[in-house]
């Protein structure tokens, strides 16, 4: 077995050796993908430019498809833009300085506990409940400051600027591992003497881990952007203030990017009802590749060392929060407040997800119709292989396994199924997988899913019909109607799950609440790349009367 790992490795090496020696460029290379994407697009009669000054090549082939045989009219306008998320990373810096002071607070109450209260009231005060917050973890990286630090639902201070190791080992100890003073009273020296060896084994690794890390980090990472295709007269909408047009949000799903929605595009633009916003999700596609924990992607030891209620709450943040700053930092928000108007959502699987919780967590944002589009984490319990799949992440492994990764891919890639026969979206796909980064949106996604590999099941650690009631929610805060549209014959998420989620949202109580499910006969996961005209008339974006197409609200 070992020989052929080492065959394996050698295999790998000896690939990227015949890549450079023939000049070989990446698949992930931003040139490449630039042609693919704008081959892909012109499949579906889709014509992009960027928002980037034009060279020679370029100026040519825009030449060159103005006398080309397709008429003009045929053609749909694109722009490729790169909404830059400003102030990022300053934000996620202030919910570490909350977290920080969150803790420091809990600290604050463990040390003014009660120390000669009975056992039981002592046990109650547990440093776990204590150390809980809603923000994402907090990692000091001043040294003249006292800092604060929750690992495993424990916290730990120091007063000094160098952490020393043995003090901070257990807030009830002492660095020979004594008792504190305050501590002599409450619970049995025993049971205090078991809890301090097993916080020095939980907390001794992920401090050396912690110390390192801060050094590394850069103190000034660049704002990361997200990749979005605009399609539709923009700035009528924008100089108008009493335009008839409405901002409309695509949403891919896993390993997906904005171009899947490509054939939805033409008549969305030709109806003049609407400016499209097809987006690349933040850590997918072609969109940055900010790592998943603040502290890089080499912090990824030391994170799952979390509580997984906080690893679940850091993965939903980042995911929202990214939706959030794309709609400030797009216009959409601005425009929707200053006009008093609203945006519509179409999202699909994984963006189905996202969509939901920030729609429930915002519920102030200005969104009138809802269409989720086989949403993905309804129920908690999942598919054993599918999660497996998931927490794989299968774009690291396209990053790293060279030729062994792309074998893989071209296994999964559904060329049976309508609409992914395409040679040059297959490509375009794998490039975007093999792009350099971190591990980011993939990284976040698999966090959700919990994998027990003895019993062979898999659950979905905050279902969007979970307790928490989101679902029945979610009707309260969208303006207009709410809709859901599935496929017959979805191999990954089954019928039955849609009908659980529009019964959630039949019994939300809300009075104006508009829910209804569409069940689209020969399609599967995607089906607007499968039937994308039946997929229209469903969803109701083209205002179509009848039973199978009733109008979304105006």
């Amino acid at each position: 077995m070992l020989s052929w790992i080492t065959y394996g490795f050698m295999a790998l090496e000896a690939q990227k050796c015949l890549w450079r020696l023939l000049r070989i460029r990446h698949p992930g290379d931003e040139a490449r993908l630039d042609a693919l994407e704008r081959a892909v697009l012109l499949e579906a009669g889709v014509r992009l430019v960027h928002d980037r000054p034009l060279d020679k090549y370029e100026k040519l082939r825009q030449l060159r498809e103005r006398l080309g045989r397709r008429q003009k009219g045929e053609w749909v306008r694109a722009e490729a833009r790169q909404v830059q998320l400003v102030g990022w990373w300053q934000r996620r810096r202030q919910q570490q300085q909350q977290q920080m002071e969150c803790e420091e607070e809990q600290a604050l109450a463990w040390e003014q506990a009660p120390a000669d209260a009975d056992e039981e009231h002592s046990a109650s005060v547990t440093p776990a409940a204590l150390s809980r917050c809603s923000s994402s973890l907090s990692l000091s990286g001043a040294a003249s400051t006292p800092a604060s630090i929750a690992l495993d639902g424990l916290v730990m201070r120091s007063e000094a600027g160098d952490w020393d190791l043995l003090s901070a080992v257990s807030p009830l100890t002492s660095c020979d591992g004594s008792l504190d003073e305050r501590s002599e009273g409450g619970m049995s020296s025993e049971r205090r003497r078991k809890e301090t060896s097993a916080a020095r084994v939980a907390m001794l690794d992920p401090v050396r881990l912690q110390l390192s890390f801060n050094d590394a980090a850069d103190p000034h990472p660049a704002d990361p952007h997200m990749h979005t295709l605009v399609l539709g007269d923009e700035r009528a909408m924008l100089e108008d203030p009493h335009t008839h047009l409405r901002p409309l949000l695509f949403l891919h799903g896993h390993s997906m990017s904005s171009v899947f929605f490509r054939h939805l595009f033409r008549d969305l633009v030709h109806s003049n009802r609407y400016v499209v916003y097809a987006v690349d999700l933040l850590g997918w596609g072609r969109s940055s590749r900010p790592p998943f924990d603040e502290l890089g992607e080499r912090s990824g030891r030391c994170y799952r060392r979390l509580d997984r209620e906080r690893q679940v709450e850091l993965a939903i943040s980042f995911m929202v929060d990214a939706l959030d700053a794309f709609l400030q930092h797009s216009g959409i928000a601005p425009w929707c407040r200053r006009n008093a108007s609203d945006f519509d959502i179409v999202a699909h699987s994984l963006g189905a997800y996202t969509a939901a919780q920030y729609v429930a967590a915002r519920p102030q944002a200005q969104v009138r119709n809802l269409i989720l589009v086989t949403p993905a984490g309804v129920t908690a319990r999942q598919s054993y292989i599918r999660a497996l799949y998931f927490k794989t992440t299968p774009q690291l492994v396209a990053r790293r396994a060279g030729l062994l990764g792309y074998l893989l891919f071209l296994i999964k890639w559904p060329r049976r199924d309508r609409g992914f026969q395409s040679r040059l979206l297959q490509q375009y796909t794998y490039g975007m997988a093999t792009r350099a980064g971190n591990r980011s949106g993939d990284a976040a996604f698999s966090t959700l899913v919990r994998v027990s590999h003895r019993q062979r099941q898999a659950t979905c650690l905050r279902p969007l019909a979970g307790v928490d009631g989101l679902l029945r929610r979610l009707p309260r805060c969208v303006r207009g109607e709410i809709r859901i549209i599935a496929g017959e014959r979805d191999p990954l998420i089954p019928v039955q799950e849609m009908h659980l989620a529009l019964q959630e949202m039949q019994m939300s109580g809300h009075a104006k609440a508009r829910a209804s499910l569409r069940v689209l006969p020969q399609c599967g996961h995607v089906p607007f790349v499968e039937d994308p005209a039946a997929f229209l008339t469903a969803s109701g974006l083209l205002g179509m009367e009848g039973t199978e197409g009733e109008a979304l609200a105006n």
